[in-house]
């Protein structure tokens, strides 16, 4: 009890504070400490639930980012090497074109 009065004035002090940048103070706190739960008002328990659910879709939005990018990254290097394959069918077009050509001349 006495931390809680104890996180009563410090949250007086810290009005300021919205109570989720708080809440995510907590969720540091308890990476360090087991007892945090019983140390820590209910509401910043569903404020942790809450801000750990918005990691959660934070982690897997980087996810997608990260993989977006590494497409994009493939992609540039498909459209990169385009011009190669492109010259190369007109090459071979080319030659087919003459072939035939040929093959009229010979009829």
């Amino acid at each position: 009890w006495k931390q809680q009065d104890l996180h009563q004035q410090q949250q007086e002090q810290q009005q300021q504070q919205n109570q989720e940048c708080q809440c995510k103070e907590y969720v540091q706190q308890r990476l360090l400490n087991d007892e945090w739960q019983l140390q820590m008002p209910l509401k910043c328990n569903l404020g942790a639930v809450y801000y750990q659910q918005q990691q959660q879709q934070q982690n897997e939005h980087d996810a997608l980012q990260d993989e977006f990018a590494h497409n994009q990254e493939q992609l540039g290097q498909q459209i990169a090497d385009l011009p190669e394959n492109v010259q190369q069918q007109r090459h071979k077009q080319q030659h087919s074109h003459q072939n035939q050509q040929e093959q009229q001349q010979r009829d």
